[in-house]
């Protein structure tokens, strides 16, 4: 099959007009059709579907079944169709996310679904010292354990696929600096241990399972747990930590497009 990948010195433009060189490697793959032209390396297959929900509207004619998703960190293209000459960079005229792994500033979203960013896995691991294994890491931040990542994640899969890389990351890190006292890290578990107040929200804007997905995901992300998210009822129940700020939460909900009010507390 002829490569069509594109050679040394040429370049690949993307669907707004960007340009890019191209690499002339296609390591990773025996046809090089299926590997990106920019960097080389070998992506990931993505569905339409996956495209479709992070393009921007005025592209969706270069939609197709044909797209692989780079995953390279300093590559700056995103999702590839080499048989169509179509390309989509990370850049953000072109799409309405981003990867957390291609990223150099916070933050830098992981795990989709819930809402959970680099910054706060490196956080747990290397500040507060309360994980040094990907099961503590999902048990505290709920990372890798959504149900969306087909749309919401831009590689088209769950975030535990490089989860345990960024776990390593963090851990190998972590090892160079001085890790808290095991005396702090036990009162910081037995905090977390502690019940909060039952609070149940009246949230509205919920039209469909994921919007309770979503709405699960930001109330989590601000603190909250036991988070039980009803569709149908337009409500949600929760555990919130005494003291904190509840009021912040209502709005974040509410910018988020989930108008929301306490009923309890």
């Amino acid at each position: 099959m002829e490569a069509a990948t594109t050679p040394r010195g040429l370049t690949v433009r993307t669907v707004s007009g960007l340009e890019f060189p191209g690499s002339g490697k296609a390591e990773g793959y025996v046809d090089p059709t299926k590997a990106c032209p920019v960097c080389g390396l070998r992506g990931r297959r993505v569905i339409a579907l996956t495209v479709t929900a992070r393009l921007r509207p005025e592209y969706w004619s270069a939609l197709g079944d044909g797209f692989w998703f780079c995953g390279t960190r300093e590559c700056p293209i995103f999702d590839y169709d080499n048989a169509r000459r179509i390309y989509v960079s990370k850049d953000p005229r072109e799409v309405r996310s981003w990867f957390g792994l291609k990223e150099l500033e916070a933050p830098r979203p992981i795990c989709y679904c819930l809402g959970v960013n680099a910054e706060r896995i490196f956080e747990e691991v290397e500040t507060k010292g309360c994980c040094d294994f990907l099961e503590d890491v999902e048990r505290y931040t709920r990372a890798g354990t959504g149900k969306w990542c087909v749309t919401t994640n831009p590689s088209g899969v769950c975030c535990r696929a490089y989860l345990k890389e960024l776990v390593a990351e963090s851990l190998t890190r972590a090892s160079a600096v001085a890790r808290p006292p095991v005396e702090q890290v036990a009162e910081r578990l037995r905090a977390d241990e502690v019940p909060g107040v039952p609070v149940e929200l009246e949230v509205g804007g919920m039209d469909c399972e994921a919007c309770g997905v979503a709405v699960a995901g930001l109330i989590e992300h601000a603190g909250g747990r036991q988070v039980r998210v009803s569709v149908p009822d337009g409500r949600a129940h929760l555990e919130w930590a005494r003291g904190s700020d509840l009021p912040q939460l209502l709005r974040e909900l509410t910018e988020a497009g989930y108008p929301t009010q306490a009923t309890t507390e």
